[in-house]
Order: C-alpha cells, then structure tokens, then sequence
C-alpha cells in the first residue's frame, strides 16, 4: 500500500520516536511511505522503503500548501493518509477531499492538545493586537533602526496575511471535519484514555480511536551499558541519575540543588538542551557541586542510538515537570506521552517524578514503577527508597511496559485496521 505520512514539527525527526517507529513499523510490513517534512525536520535517519520529502521552511501556511501542491504535481496513487499534528491532518483533509475517490486518513494525535481552537483561530483573524503585535511592532522596530524600507514592508506584510490565510484555511477544513463526523478519517490515535477525553472534546470529529502510546521505543532493552562512564568519563562507583529535557529560563533549580543531599555514590547528569544559553549561565552556580562529581551537563546532540545507550547506563531515571493546572490539559494529562518516562521504563531503570501529573502516582507507585515526589525535598528519601526495592521494581517495569506500552505491540492494531482496507483495493 502507498502512504502519505504528513507531519509537521520544529525538531530533527529523531526526537520524535514515535514518529519514526510508526514509519518503521509500516515498512516493516510492506508498505510504502512517502513521509512530507518541514526543513526544521532534518534527519540523519535512513528507511528503507520510505522517500523523506522536505516540502518548505518551518512555516505552517507554507507547509499546508506546498505539501498539497507538491501531492497533486506527483501524482502519486496514495490509498492512504498518516496525519500527524494538525498541520498534517488539514494536508490530508484538503487532499482526501480533492481526491475523486476520497482517501482515508488516520490521525495520528501527537501535538498538544487544543483549547477553544476554532475560537483561537477566529481570533488570529479578527484580534487587532495580533495584527499589532505581528506587523504594527516589528515595522515600527525596523523604522527605528533604521530598517524599514519596500522590501521589510513586503516582508512584514507577508508574514501577517500569511498566518490569516492559513488561519481560514484550517478553520474552514476543521469546520469540514466536524460537520461531516470525520467522516473520511478511518480512525484516530490517542496515546491513552486520558488524553482522547479531551480531544474528543475539542474535536468531534475525534471518534474511533486505537490506543498507541506516544513516545514509540520499540521493544524492551535491559541491558546495561557503559556509555555514560567511557563517554563522559564519569567514575564507574558512581549511580548515575538521570534528568533529561530542557534547561532554560524559569526551570526549577532546585533539582539542581537536590543533588547536594544525595550520597556520594550518586550523580545527578543532565542531558540537557537550552535555547536561550541558561545552562552557560548555571554552570558558575554550581561549580562546586560539579568539580565534587555530584553534578555533571552534558548538551551536545545525541542520536538515537547514542541516547539509548545513555538511558541504559544510568542508574534511576528523573520525570520532572514543572506543577500543571487543570487550564492546561496538555500536561495535566500527559499520560503515555511522556518521552522520558516511557524511555527509562523501555530499559528497565526505576523512575523518580514530580507530583501533579494527573494519573502518575497511581499509575508509578500503584504499578510499582517507581516513587513519586510531591516536592523537591523528597528527592533524596525517594531515591534511597527505590534503592530499597530495586530488584523488585526493575521486574515491576519489564512486565508492566511488555504489557501496557511496547510501541510495536499496541501498533498492531492499526496495522490490523490498514491491513483491511488492502483487502477492499
């Protein structure tokens, strides 16, 4: 079967593992994927069988537009359409219904979760403080620096009828959807039953569903490796604790801070990116801390190999989010999409989280995954508890995660569904 796999993201592709592995997993069965990317998604990553199309720069209106002209130029017979993101699922909307014959999709639903979208879009059209703040500020910058002249008018112009243009476009296709009941998408997939509540409230035309969780490692791999140690030349008496994520303004230091009350068999390694250079600025603050091998950074790019092999030479691993608000349901309900949590339990190693994630103490403690930490002090005593129970915990983790969240087990299920429209061509 060919497939059209539109996604639209702002990081190297190998940052989004499920993305790949759905990819993997579709070849891997036989089919086909033309995979349409943003530049901003430039990869190393090879498949066999699948063609990378890098349609436009990072722009959303420019990505819509190109990747439906570019489609219909091809003239490729696709039977199917993998929407990811809501950029990807208006690609496939317009295309599916242009088709003669119209084309199923599946909604692959791995962006944030919307609040009062069609409103927000409305919004972006009518608001004249978006129109302020997208045209009327920047011309009014470049004039006092002495910028401003025909071409920085076009420039800004474009820019602002640009993201009114995409805003109707996708509030016409997102009107389309919900007044046809989805009709044209084959089914929808949520990574757990938390998260499709509430698109099901966002979006009606969200309907049947196949439960994937997010984060896509295929398989379990509990065996331990050395990289940390002979890559970053940490001490092999060290415990390795494991943060990963961002680092940038307004992260709560006092994780940092938390690595003082450990024993000294510990270490607290951050991998760790940060756009806006704090790290460089944290670094003098706890000089101390990382000259007495209590703290370690490490910021440079790792592929996915490399990062797998990280995870699997670290000792415990740290889920630390900042407290969520119900306002902000994306994160209050996580649940299964989680990269780091479903990383660390992908390779056995016991999880320390932060309170507030709706679901997460019962679904840690109560499946003995791990402890969670309704503040920073208990980081220390969380740990040493863990330490307690490790052997049992790592044995809690392989068969929870071979049950419940193995990326290729639960895909199954759409394999099984695509696999039935096959037998109908």
């Amino acid at each position: 079967m060919k497939i059209a796999f539109f996604a639209y993201e702002s990081r190297n592709l190998n940052t989004y593992p499920s993305l790949v592995n759905a990819v993997r997993l579709l070849v891997k069965a036989g089919h086909s994927v033309d995979l349409y990317l943003p530049s901003s998604m430039a990869t190393d990553i090879i498949f066999d069988n699948c063609r990378i199309i890098f349609v436009s720069e990072p722009d959303p209106y420019e990505y819509v537009s190109s990747s439906v002209r570019l489609v219909n130029n091809l003239e490729c017979p696709y039977v199917l359409f993998f929407a990811c993101y809501i950029e990807g699922l208006i690609v496939s909307e317009i295309l599916s219904r242009q088709s003669i014959t119209a084309i199923p999709i599946v909604y692959f639903s791995m962006e944030l979760i919307y609040k009062d979208y069609p409103f927000r879009l409305i919004t972006n059209i009518l608001n004249p403080n978006k129109l302020l703040a997208d045209f009327v500020r920047p011309l009014l910058c470049s004039i006092k620096m002495n910028d401003c002249n025909i071409m920085t008018l076009r420039r800004l112009m474009s820019a602002s009828l640009k993201q009114i243009a995409y805003s109707l476009l996708v509030l016409w296709s997102w009107l389309r959807l919900t007044y046809s009941g989805g009709n044209n998408i084959l089914f929808s997939i949520v990574s757990d039953h938390m998260r499709a509540k509430v698109l099901k409230e966002e979006f009606l035309f969200v309907d049947r569903i196949i439960y994937v969780p997010e984060a896509g490692y295929i398989g379990y791999n509990d065996d331990n490796s050395f990289f940390a140690f002979e890559r970053f030349g940490i001490s092999k008496n060290k415990k390795i604790l494991l943060y990963t994520g961002g680092l940038e303004r307004g992260f709560d230091l006092s994780l940092l801070d938390a690595s003082k009350e450990l024993g000294e068999e510990y270490i607290l390694f951050c991998n760790v990116y940060s756009r806006d250079g704090y790290v460089q600025e944290i670094l003098p603050i706890y000089a101390e801390e990382i000259d007495a091998g209590k703290l370690f950074f490490q910021t440079s790019n790792l592929d996915e190999n490399e990062y797998d092999a990280l995870v699997r030479s670290i000792h415990i691993g740290i889920v630390w989010y900042p407290v969520p608000s119900p306002m902000n349901p994306n994160m209050y309900y996580l649940g299964y999409s989680s990269g780091k949590l479903n990383k660390f339990l992908s390779c056995g190693k016991p999880v320390v989280c932060s309170d507030g994630i709706y679901g997460y103490k019962e679904l840690i403690e109560g499946n003995g995954l791990g402890r969670i930490c309704t503040s920073v002090g208990e980081f220390a005593v969380s740990v040493t508890e863990i330490e307690s129970d490790y052997g049992r915990i790592v044995q809690n983790i392989k068969s929870y995660y071979l049950e419940h969240i193995d990326f290729e087990k639960c895909f199954r299920a759409v394999l099984e569904v695509i696999g039935k429209i096959e037998t109908t061509i």
